[in-house]
């Protein structure tokens, strides 16, 4: 039986108030979904707070013990020139100089496949593109790019306080040569919050864009090659600090040097003199001296007085360590100065940037702190644990407390302790974290400890 006119009239109706109510059922779902955007994005934000944190945290932890370090006087600085004792002088000159606590240094920053930053930020939700920390002398910066050049396109950022800093930016043109962006940048940054930086940040004179030029038209430009931008910063940093004052005598007296008792030391050690000990190290044989290492490292001291073919022989085969690693753990015994152990350190950084086959510079700080642990050369092995409290990540995290375990380092264990309690749902995804809760079942107990709040002492008593 066919449906009356009157009846359709009814369904057409009817079928209109469905659609109505779909309509307003679909904009109050449409009004949830962008309720549900903007709290993922405030988790976002939320996690990337905790990142910040966790670093800053770690590198507090590093910095309470530097500073324990230097009231211990086992840290800290150290004289490069051995200071003048004027005897009875009648006249005197002072020079006062700021630039001894400046630290210089260039910075190569590459950004491959430039063209998708636009579109790889948007993925992840984030406003502009952030490199990993670097430290210039003892503070950190980073550097960003935003396309948009809402805070800036290319700029660094500070992550300190107090601290005066001057910079310049470069860009690599086509022609391989860098090209000074803008002018030098002059800054006292006197303020704990990080603070962007540049020649087209808020302020400046430059027009917004890397030589006034927007993001997509930079890729058409000469500064964009084989779809890679590469920036230059060059950076002289002077953290807080008072000038370096020297007062001299300008009358001809006698003047008697003092403290070269290190250079004098290392000298004797590189010139191969008197030695009677031989490291094989790897291929390579390295020389010292018994009584200079007995008085360094107690380790020593037993070994040669123990009877055993090496106390004998004066031949010690070195197996865990490499050549530079162990020549730079002998001449800070030879020394006891600090700042080679650091420029080696930079050293194998740049060579590992430059090399994908090198050894990294946590790799040589992990090498330095095993070798300083097995000697029991305390002042060293407490440096070690603290540059390694700065290169916490989730993909090392777990190496790093591995080993700080075997060498008793308490101190970057708990930093260690503490990175993990802030990137948990990364680190326990890892293999390595599988394999070491595996391997040693001690790390996993006190991690849970610590995860609840037990402190460290009732954690170790209850793990013995």
């Amino acid at each position: 039986m066919a449906v009356t006119a009157e009846g359709l009239r009814a369904e057409i109706e009817a079928t209109e108030q469905q659609v109505r109510e779909a309509k307003t059922r679909g904009q109050a779902l449409m009004s949830e979904s962008r309720e549900a955007e903007e709290r993922q994005q405030l988790r976002l934000e939320l996690a990337e707070q905790q990142k910040i944190l966790a670093a800053q945290e770690a590198v507090n932890i590093a910095e309470i013990e530097w500073r324990k370090g230097i009231d211990a006087d086992l840290l800290g600085r150290r004289p490069e020139k051995a200071p003048v004792r004027q005897l009875a002088p009648a006249c005197k000159s002072e020079n006062i100089s700021f630039r001894k606590l400046v630290t210089e240094g260039e910075y190569i920053w590459r950004i491959d496949g430039f063209s998708w930053v636009r579109s790889g930020l948007r993925q992840s939700r984030q406003d502009r593109l952030e490199s990993d920390q670097l430290l210039v002398g003892q503070e950190a910066f980073f550097f960003v790019y935003d396309p948009s050049g809402r805070t800036g396109s290319l700029a660094l950022v500070c992550t300190g306080g107090r601290v005066a800093f001057r910079y310049k930016v470069y860009v690599k043109a086509r022609s391989g040569a860098f090209v000074q962006w803008g002018k030098r940048g002059d800054v006292i940054h006197d303020d704990p919050s990080y603070r962007t930086y540049g020649p087209d940040v808020e302020g400046s004179d430059a027009a917004v864009g890397i030589f006034g030029l927007t993001h997509e038209e930079l890729l058409e430009s000469e500064w964009v090659q084989n779809d890679a931008l590469t920036a230059k910063f060059a950076l002289e940093v002077r953290p807080h600090g008072p000038p370096d004052i020297e007062r001299q005598s300008l009358c001809q007296v006698l003047e008697v040097q003092e403290n070269t008792l290190s250079c004098d030391m290392q000298a004797l050690w590189e010139s191969g003199r008197c030695c009677d000990v031989e490291f094989h190290v790897q291929e390579e044989v390295i020389h010292a001296h018994s009584q200079i290492l007995c008085a360094r490292a107690t380790y020593f001291g037993s070994l040669f007085r123990s009877g055993l073919q090496e106390s004998i022989s004066r031949v010690i085969v070195i197996q865990d360590c490499s050549a530079v690693a162990f020549r730079t753990f002998l001449h800070f015994l030879y020394s006891d100065d600090m700042a080679k152990v650091q420029a080696t350190l930079f050293e194998v950084s740049l060579h590992a940037a430059d090399s994908p086959g090198g050894s990294s510079r946590v790799a040589m700080t992990q090498q330095l702190l095993a070798v300083s642990h097995k000697y029991g050369v305390t002042k060293l092995q407490l440096f070690c644990e603290l540059q390694l409290c700065k290169e916490l990540t989730v993909s090392g995290v777990c190496s790093i407390l591995a080993q700080a375990r075997l060498c008793e380092a308490k101190r970057l264990e708990t930093a260690c302790f503490f990175y993990i309690k802030d990137h948990v749902a990364e680190v326990v995804m890892l293999q390595d974290f599988k394999d070491l809760l595996r391997e040693c079942n001690a790390v996993g107990v006190k991690l849970s400890l610590f995860l609840g709040g037990v402190p460290d002492e009732e954690a170790d008593a209850v793990i013995e």
